[in-house]
């Protein structure tokens, strides 16, 4: 493949926007796609509120931005990035297929990851039991069983709303004295007579016997005492850690791990390379706000290769 003159790696909202933004300025993009089309909104079971979209699933919202930037013409590869060259005017990135692409910009939109259970006993128990949150997956296998949630956020909402069709009690650990979802879901969970909610508490502890999880243990952030309770399950949905290990050495990282961009830019430590989403913002993490640093990303990036955008800064 000959030089690109432009990629953009990670195919989420972001990913996407930038993409469509690109095309639109002749610059034939091409997306590295990674594992997912859609990124994390993919599997939200509803989107209420991106402005004038009254009501959508996850999936069909991904999938329109895809059929959107494809009808452009924008080259999509089904591969992972297993390594990037970030120097100054030698942009490279190495894919799952052994190639190597060139490109004059990169723009990098990786999003993010769901962080893991760091306790006593959660390596011992990972996938044995323990698993991160995935809204997409079979409910089904939890019925008549103990699961436990970990987490505050709409996804632990999501997550126990779905789970409560079938399991025989879903308990929800939060380890701040208030739920911070924000999804409609919320007063449906909070009234659920299967789902019930512990506060201030944090998992210090999962036990089991040896090939599976039975028991989470907890203590109380104020008053330090010591609770345990019974679990097949263990679900955590405890925050993203941005992907931006491949850039580490080669980009300015922020101490949370983010991508450091300049004030109200989307430029990065070196030339050419911009950064949108999750993977520099650990502050909004809004579907709308990753399309706007998308949109932000393609506009600089046009200005970086041409010297001029089609629709000018103000």
């Amino acid at each position: 493949m000959d030089k690109q003159q432009v990629i953009v790696l990670g195919a989420g909202v972001a990913g996407l926007t930038a993409a469509i933004y690109l095309a639109r300025a002749g610059l034939d993009p091409v997306v590295i796609t990674g594992s997912t089309i859609g990124g994390q909104i993919r599997a939200a079971q509803h989107v209420h509120n991106w402005p004038g979209l009254l009501e959508s699933t996850g999936g069909d919202f991904s999938q329109h931005l895809y059929d959107h930037a494809h009808s452009l013409g924008v080259t999509f590869l089904d591969e992972r990035v297993l390594s990037v060259s970030a120097k100054h005017r030698q942009l490279s990135v190495t894919l799952s297929s052994g190639g190597t692409i060139e490109s004059f910009s990169l723009i990098l939109s990786l999003g993010s990851t769901q962080r893991r259970l760091q306790c006593k006993g959660a390596s011992k128990y990972w996938q044995k039991g323990i698993f991160v949150c995935d809204a997409q997956q079979n409910f089904a296998k939890y019925t008549g069983k103990q699961v436990v949630i970990v987490g505050g956020g709409n996804s632990a909402i999501t997550f126990a709303h779905k789970a409560a069709k079938y399991a025989q009690e879903v308990t929800i650990i939060q380890l701040l004295d208030r739920l911070t979802a924000t999804d409609p879901l919320t007063n449906e969970v909070l009234q659920h007579d299967k789902i019930s909610i512990l506060y201030s508490q944090e998992v210090i502890q999962i036990l089991g016997d040896s090939s599976c999880v039975t028991e989470v243990v907890m203590q109380h952030t104020s008053t330090n005492a010591l609770h345990a309770i019974p679990a097949d399950v263990v679900i955590t949905a405890i925050g993203q850690e941005p992907n931006t290990s491949l850039f580490k050495g080669q980009l300015d990282l922020t101490q949370s791990g983010h991508i450091m961009h300049d004030a109200n830019r989307t430029h990065t430590s070196v030339d050419g390379v911009f950064a949108a989403g999750d993977i520099m913002d650990p502050l909004y993490r809004q579907a709308i706000t990753a399309s706007a640093f998308g949109a932000m990303a393609a506009l600089d990036c046009e200005y970086f290769l041409t010297g001029k955008v089609s629709t000018q800064y103000s």
